[in-house]
């Protein structure tokens, strides 16, 4: 069910996981803002722990995009043809796509 959904449309997937994810990384970044000295705060540059922190999530942000949009469909792809091949008893097939799949890596 919940991958029928995904592929009828994984852009409600990504929008149901991500805000969660990120809410989740801000309040860790700024439990460990608060747990460091004050010194800490008035030695830097006012806008630098901000703007490490906005790095950190973009990047968090794209893998999570690369992850949901990229990764994730072709492994089930894979996953799928290895598992029909099985099924259907074709070993030459499935060899002879493995060994495909190891050239192209």
């Amino acid at each position: 069910m919940a991958f029928a959904q995904y592929r009828r449309n994984p852009r409600l997937v990504y929008a149901r996981a991500e805000p969660t994810h990120v809410s989740r990384v801000e309040r860790t970044a700024l439990c460990a803002c608060d747990a460091t000295t004050p010194a800490l705060h008035l030695e830097r540059q006012t806008g630098a722990i901000n703007q490490t922190l906005e790095n950190g999530l973009q990047g968090y942000q794209m893998l999570l995009h690369h992850l949901v949009f990229t990764v994730l469909p072709v492994t089930a792809q894979l996953a799928t043809i290895i598992v029909i091949l099985l099924r259907f008893h074709q070993p030459v097939f499935l060899a002879i796509f493995c060994a495909a799949l190891l050239c192209y890596a």
